[in-house]
């Protein structure tokens, strides 16, 4: 959906609900958890990050592919989507239509996978019509 429309919002919301049932949930920024990943890649801790990734029961990504990502950020997303898919939860949140995905994600095969392992286990919500946050800034 488009800026504001709510898809933050919408996707913490299930995040809350999933808490409260006792499910382990992790929000994070697309562009955040790539540094994390770096950070542990220099720490040596890359290994157990991704194993803690791999464990959240319901993984919330939000700024999805909001901009082109480099080869080794590519790579990365693969190794976290591999390991979720068929296991765990993930939520994408992106103002891009998964139609335009893989234009962020770079042609090639492993453009492919990442797609292909998002595809076939989702269901897609396009969220439309104008910011919420005009409404909001007024409320407070």
């Amino acid at each position: 959906g488009a800026s504001g429309s709510g898809k933050t919002w919408i996707s913490n919301a299930f995040g809350v609900n999933a808490c409260m049932e006792r499910y382990r949930v992790q929000y994070i920024r697309l562009p955040d958890l790539f540094q994390e990943i770096e950070e542990a890649k220099i720490q040596g801790h890359y290994k157990k990050y991704m194993k803690k990734l791999s464990k959240v029961d319901l993984l919330i990504l939000d700024e999805f592919l909001l901009t082109t990502i480099s080869e080794c950020e590519r790579n990365d997303l693969f190794e976290v989507i591999q390991s979720r898919t068929d296991k765990k939860s993930t939520i994408y949140c992106s103002q891009w239509a998964p139609e335009g995905w893989l234009g962020k994600l770079g042609d090639g095969p492993l453009a492919d996978a990442i797609l292909d392992r998002i595809r076939n286990s989702s269901y897609t919500i396009l969220l439309k019509g104008r910011s919420l946050r005009e409404d909001y800034s007024k409320i407070k």
